[in-house]
This record gives C-alpha cells, structure tokens and sequence, in this order.
C-alpha cells in the first residue's frame, strides 16, 4: 500500500484545480487524498485546524494573495508545510513566499507529477526537521531554566553551612588559647558537620547532573535482590542504634535474580533506608521487606514516621523537594536523595511509588 498524505488544495480557479489533482493522481509512491478551499477564509480555517499534511496555496486568491493567507495562519498557530504555487515566475514573489514561511515555490506550467511529489515529500521532511528542532529547543531551554534554579538552590543551601564552618574556624583560628578543650572539639564536631553536608550536597548534584546529561553508565549483572536487602540493612543497622531504632528485614525465599548494578542500587536502598530513620522517632521500627510481584521484585521500606502530606507528595521526587521540616534528632536535607533514587530506578527499568499520610 502506498503512502497516504492529506493535501490541502487551496485555489480558487477551477481548471488549475482540476490540473493540479491529476497531477497528484499520477503520483508514483503516494496516495494523495486531497481536499480543497477555493478562498482565504475556508483555506484559514482549513489550515489552523492542522490536520493536513500539507498544503499547496495558489498565489491568487481573489483580493487577497497566498502570502496573505500564509502570514495569517502562521500567527494564528498553524503548523502545515505549504507549497506556493503561482502562474507567474515573479523572482520577487518566489523570495517573498520564502520568507514568508513557506517551503517550497512551484511554477504551475514548469511542474509534472514527479516534481510536485518530490515538492511536496521535501516540504513534508523539512517541517518534521523544524518541529524535532523546536523540540530540542524547548527542552534545552527548560534544561538551562532547571539548571539554573538547581545551581540557585545549591547556592542557597550551601551558603548557611560554609558561613558556620568559616565563623568556627575563624574563632579558633584568633583564639584558640582561650577556649577549653571541650569547646574546641565542640566547634570542630559542628565544622565537621557542615561540612559533610555541604560535600554530600555537592555529590548529589555531581550524581544528578550525570543521571540528566544521561552520563550515568549501569554495570548491570544477575543479582540476588535478598543479598543486597541484607548487605544494606546490616550496614544502616549501626546509623539507626544511633536514634534507637530497629531495622528489620523480611524477605521471602527463592525470590529470582535481578538485572540490576548492584553499586547503584546500593545507592538506592541506602537513601532510602537514611531517609526512613531521619524521620522517624527514636525507639520505632523500620522495616525493609523484599517480595516477589508477578515478575518482578518489590522493594519495601516501611517506616513509622510523622508521614507526608498530600500536597507534598506530587513534589516528593522532584530535586530540592523539601517539606520545611528537619528530621527527628533535627538532620538536615538535601532534598536529591529521592529525586536521584527515582532516575536510577528508573534507568533500571524500575517503578518508584510512596504511600503515605499524615
């Protein structure tokens, strides 16, 4: 079966109508199913509706010309490649058609039917260009706004932190003599604090700017998902002792391997499982538990926690996403933990979901 392309005919004589269908039906490799306006107004309304493939607009419509008619349904939103089409070979009338948007200028008494389909498949192939450009564009141009809101949020998150490490080090550093022994260790905890944050701020940036240059290279093998359910929760076991909470695991026997790289997906349940504890109250339980799911492997981490609200949640995975509140025991955020844990699932061809409430 041969192409089928949807023309939009616009002429108002109808002998050149009439000549330029039969060129159409002697067409090679298309199917030209054709319909036609005979003036400006239908041809506007016709062209806007942007169900054709294309459109071929005589030059001469009455008062008004095929430029008239292309300069108004290119403001009002249409999204046609358009042939002009003219008796005459006025050069000035062929640039003006050009510059005006459209894709090609045909001399009716110069063209045959090979020629108007080869016209009308490059106007085709070029608006197809224009649109995956305009594409590109678009997402390039949100990319930059995104980075640039991330590198303001980055900025605005590190700022508190470098000010506590710079105003403890430069006591120390004018009066070191005058503190007592328990008040510097005091001051180096804090500065050793800030700047673990700040460093693994700048990690999860580091990690998040790879996932969205799509840099992010999986290593992925068969791997036993109760191995590495048991690897993590023995790891954070000794982080939760810490709030007095209690981490355990519930995995069902003879689960099936996964396609999965383990490093990353360690990455994964370890945000998590940290993330868990950061919002749960000292002497709860967290609990991790591994099942299968028709065919694939689920992956639980329950915690009691104080919950989240509903309009939070559609925020949750999005970078910076914070609720206003620090943790139980008064941890600090990110707020990429869960936004890079959703990408590396997700490039492992994995569902990410949260069910929660207040």
């Amino acid at each position: 079966m041969s192409d089928r392309i949807e023309v939009l005919l616009v002429d108002d004589d109808d002998e050149d109508a009439l000549l330029t269908r039969e060129l159409l039906s002697e067409a090679s490799e298309a199917r030209f199913c054709v319909e036609r306006a005979s003036d400006a107004e239908s041809a506007l309304a016709a062209l806007c509706a942007n169900r054709h493939d294309v459109c071929l607009l005589d030059y001469r419509l009455g008062r008004d010309t095929g430029l008239d008619v292309l300069r108004e349904a290119l403001a009002r939103g249409a999204d046609v490649p358009v042939i002009m089409l003219t008796g005459t070979g006025d050069r000035s009338v062929d640039l003006a058609a050009m510059r005006g948007g459209a894709a090609e200028y045909l001399e009716k008494g110069t063209i045959d039917a090979r020629i108007l389909e080869r016209a009308i498949r490059y106007a085709m192939a070029r608006k197809g260009f224009e649109r995956e450009l305009a594409a590109k564009n678009e997402r390039l141009e949100r990319l930059d706004a995104e980075k640039n809101q991330l590198l303001g949020m980055a900025a605005h998150d590190l700022r508190n932190p470098l000010g506590v490490v710079y105003g403890y080090a430069s006591l120390l550093s004018s009066g070191l003599d005058s503190y007592s022994g328990a008040e510097v260790r005091e001051m180096l905890e804090i500065i050793a604090r800030s700047s673990s944050f700040m460093r693994g701020l700048i990690d999860d940036l580091l990690d998040l700017a790879s996932i969205e240059a799509g840099t992010l290279r999986l290593t992925v093998r068969p791997t036993d998902p109760f191995e590495l359910a048991q690897k993590n929760v023995a790891l954070n076991k000794i982080l939760a002792a810490g709030k007095s909470i209690t981490i355990e695991l519930d995995a069902e026997e003879g689960l099936p391997l996964v396609d999965a790289d383990a490093e990353r997906f360690d990455q994964v349940l370890n945000n998590l499982l940290s993330n868990a504890m950061k919002y749960s109250a000292p002497g709860t339980q967290v609990r991790v538990r591994v099942c299968a799911d028709g065919g694939d492997v689920r992956f639980d981490v329950i915690d009691r926690g104080r919950g989240i609200t509903p309009e939070f949640l559609a925020a949750l995975f999005t970078p910076f996403a914070k609720e206003g509140t620090s943790g139980t025991a008064g941890e600090k955020s990110t707020g990429l933990g869960l936004a890079i844990v959703k990408r590396i699932v997700e490039a492992h061809g994995g569902r990410l979901g949260v069910k929660s409430a207040p």
